[in-house]
C-alpha cells in the first residue's frame, strides 16, 4: 500500500544564530505555533536543519522535506 506522508507544518519564521541556537516557528494544522530547534519533533517530523527562511525536516518514515517561509503578501 502507498505510504501517506504526514501533514507538513507551515514555517512562520526562522532565526539563525552563529552559536548553533537557531530556531524556527512552525505551525502544524490549526494548532498553536511552536518554537522549535534542531532535534525537536513536531507531529511526525524531526527538525534536522534551520537556515535563513528554510527548515529541513525528516519524517518518522525517513522522508525529507525542505520548507520555506512563504513570501510576504501570499
Amino acid at each position: 500500500k502507498p505510504v501517506v506522508e504526514p501533514m507538513k507544518p507551515l514555517v512562520l519564521g526562522t532565526a539563525v544564530a552563529n552559536d548553533g541556537r537557531s530556531f524556527a516557528t512552525l505551525q502544524l494544522g490549526d494548532a498553536t505555533p511552536t518554537l522549535v530547534h534542531v532535534g525537536d519533533k513536531i507531529g511526525e517530523w524531526t527538525v534536522k536543519g534551520i537556515e535563513r527562511r528554510k527548515v529541513v525536516l525528516v519524517s518518522t518514515a525517513g522522508n525529507r522535506a525542505e520548507l520555506t517561509v512563504p513570501k510576504p503578501g501570499y
